[in-house]
C-alpha cells in the first residue's frame, strides 16, 4: 500500500494523519480523537506518496520505547485493516490475548490426566 493510500483509508475511518513529531521526519502518525493509541509508519525510501509503506505499527499513547532495557512499544502489523482492528477503542480483547486464557487451563487438563494415567498404570 502506497502512503497516499494509506492515509486515505485512515481519513476515511477518522484518523488524522500528520508527519513527524512535530511536523518533521519521515515518519507519518495517524491519531483519533479520543482513542488511545496511534498509528505509525514509514516511506519505503524516498518521502514521495508513491512510495510503499512499512514498519506499520500499533501502539498505546502511554507506551514508550525504551531503549535501556530493550523494549519496544506496541505491535508491527502488516496491513492499515489489521492496523484499525488493533487501534479500536472499542473493549474487545485481541484473540492473542484470548487464547493466552485458555493456555493454562488446558496445560492443567493435560497434566491432570497423565497423572490419571500413570495412577491407573500403577493398579493394573
Amino acid at each position: 500500500m502506497t502512503i497516499q493510500h494509506a492515509i486515505k483509508a485512515l481519513g476515511k475511518h477518522g484518523w488524522e494523519v500528520r508527519k513527524g513529531a512535530n511536523g518533521v521526519g519521515h515518519k507519518y502518525i495517524a491519531l483519533k480523537a479520543g482513542n488511545r493509541h496511534e498509528i505509525s509508519f514509514l516511506p519505503n525510501g524516498q518521502d514521495r506518496p508513491d512510495q510503499d509503506v512499512v514498519c506499520l505499527k500499533v501502539r498505546g499513547l502511554t507506551d514508550h520505547d525504551d531503549i535501556q532495557s530493550d523494549y519496544s512499544a506496541g505491535s508491527f502489523v502488516d496491513t492499515i485493516p489489521q492496523a484499525l482492528r488493533c487501534a479500536s477503542d472499542s473493549g474487545s480483547v485481541s484473540p492473542m490475548i484470548l487464547g493466552a486464557f485458555w493456555i493454562v487451563p488446558a496445560v492443567w487438563l493435560l497434566m491432570h490426566f497423565a497423572v490419571l494415567q500413570v495412577v491407573a498404570s500403577f493398579g493394573r
